[in-house]
């Protein structure tokens, strides 16, 4: 609470404040983080009462806590908030969080599309033929490409886990999978060994 009423009385967070936020985020996001992460996406929403900017910078700093508190900005109705909110997934936002910014690819609001686009491309490292200022056919036909790019993206990391989790099992010692079929010593291994005299 004493972080966030001194952040409220400055227009640009201090080195000892950023570094404060930082701190608590570095443990990952806790109760305490997310707290102040919704106070300030609170005031990135509604930026009459108080710097949206240093807001922000605020979410910025909480890291993961910031992330999570901003993405459910982005698809508010007012411009201002939305592009704060991209700009801090843009800058700590996981990798599924600037992928849900896909569908900002076709907002009416060029600014969004931009920045929404700039965030992507930044990320993936391409940007598809995606142009911002492109027709709304041209947006919508960018938007597919970048939907079934992040899709495909999704299934081969889902399959590289899925193979690394089965690596693993296997080289664990002591969890190597057990041979149902193998015959326990002194018992035959089929019926027609037990039939036989």
């Amino acid at each position: 609470e004493e972080i966030a009423r001194s952040i409220n009385t400055l227009t640009m967070l201090t080195d000892t404040e950023r570094a404060e936020l930082e701190a608590l985020a570095a443990n990952g996001p806790s109760d305490k983080a997310k707290a102040l992460a919704a106070d300030f996406a609170r005031q990135i929403r509604h930026p009459l009462y108080g710097n949206a900017t240093r807001a922000r910078d605020a979410l910025i700093a909480l890291g993961a806590a910031g992330a999570d508190a901003a993405a459910g900005e982005v698809t508010g109705h007012d411009r201002i908030p939305r592009l704060l909110a991209i700009s801090v997934l843009r800058k700590v936002g996981s990798d599924a969080h600037v992928a849900a910014l896909a569908d900002q690819l076709v907002d009416d609001e060029p600014a969004v599309r931009y920045h929404a686009a700039l965030a992507l491309s930044e990320r993936f490292a391409t940007t598809l033929g995606y142009s911002y200022n492109d027709t709304t056919y041209g947006r919508k036909d960018g938007m597919a490409r970048w939907k079934a790019f992040l899709a495909d993206r999704q299934q081969a990391e889902a399959a590289r886990a899925q193979a690394a989790a089965a690596a693993a099992a296997v080289a664990a010692p002591g969890t190597a999978p057990t041979d149902t079929n193998a015959a326990t010593p002194g018992t035959p291994a089929t019926p027609s060994e037990a039939a036989k005299p």
